[in-house]
C-alpha cells in the first residue's frame, strides 16, 4: 500500500515537472516572437501597415500597402525595398518589381518575404539590433524621368 502511493507521489511530481517544463517552453517561445509595424512618408510615397516580424530563426517581412499620394496613372513600373541596418550593415530585407500595362499604381500591396535570420556575436538578430529601417522606391514618371524616393518611417 505504501509503495502504490510512493509510486503513486513520484509519478504525480514527474508529471508535473514535465507539465511545468513544457510550459516554460511554451512561454520562451512567445516571448521570442517579436512584431513591428512601419507606417513611412516620402514626397510622393505613403507606406502603411508594414510588419517587420522575428519568429525563431526566420525573420518576415511585408503585407503593407505602398500609396502614390497623386492620384493619377504614374507608371508601369515600381520597384520596391525594404532596407535594415544591423551592425552597420545594410541588409535588404525584402524586395519586389512589378512591371505592368496597367498604369494605375496608387495601392500596391508589398507582397511579403521570408528568411533565415543573420547571427550577430553567436546569437539570432532582435529587432533591437536593428539601427535603422527604411523603403526605397524607384518608378518611372508619366514623362518617361526615373525617380526614386527613400519612405522613411514615422
Amino acid at each position: 500500500m505504501i509503495k502504490n502511493s510512493l509510486i503513486l507521489v513520484i509519478t504525480f511530481l514527474l508529471l508535473l515537472l514535465f507539465t511545468g517544463c513544457e510550459l516554460e517552453e511554451q512561454f520562451e517561445k512567445q516571448e521570442q516572437t517579436q512584431l513591428i509595424t512601419i507606417n513611412g512618408d516620402s514626397e510622393y510615397w505613403n507606406l502603411t501597415g508594414y510588419e517587420l516580424k522575428i519568429e525563431d530563426n526566420e525573420m518576415f517581412a511585408g503585407d503593407g500597402e505602398l500609396h502614390h499620394k497623386i492620384k493619377r496613372e504614374i507608371t508601369d513600373y515600381v520597384s520596391f525595398k525594404m532596407i535594415a541596418m544591423i551592425d552597420d550593415e545594410k541588409v535588404e530585407l525584402q524586395g519586389m518589381k512589378i512591371v505592368s500595362s496597367v498604369s494605375n499604381f496608387n495601392n500596391i500591396g508589398t507582397g511579403s518575404a521570408t528568411q533565415r535570420i543573420p547571427v550577430i556575436k553567436g546569437e539570432g538578430i532582435k529587432l533591437t539590433d536593428i539601427d535603422n529601417y527604411y523603403a526605397v522606391i524607384e518608378w518611372i514618371s508619366p514623362e518617361g524621368e526615373r525617380k526614386s524616393e527613400k519612405i522613411k518611417p514615422f
